[in-house]
């Protein structure tokens, strides 16, 4: 319901990665591939690249970031917090 809120007001879909470890990493690099390199391709009839065209990857969430993810999440825009209470 606060998805369809928020995306009724931007037309942008807000994405955040909870837990920033191996698993996060894998889920950042795939984003990124799909989103900014256009390495999608289609399944199932959907268009992966128009699909995602509409997500925005805005946060991490995790209480153990490294200090080079840290700084490298920041570089990119995307806020860094320690739990979930602080992303909403």
């Amino acid at each position: 319901m606060l998805a369809r809120r928020h995306l009724a007001k931007s037309g942008r879909i807000r994405l955040a990665i909870i837990g920033y470890g191996y698993m996060g990493h894998i889920y950042r690099k795939a984003f990124r591939e799909l989103k900014d390199e256009r390495q999608g391709e289609n399944y199932y009839k959907v268009d992966l690249n128009e699909l995602i065209s509409g997500v925005e990857l805005i946060a991490v969430v995790d209480p153990s970031t490294s200090a080079e993810d840290h700084m490298e999440l920041q570089q990119s825009g995307i806020a860094i917090f320690t739990d979930i209470d602080g992303l909403f």
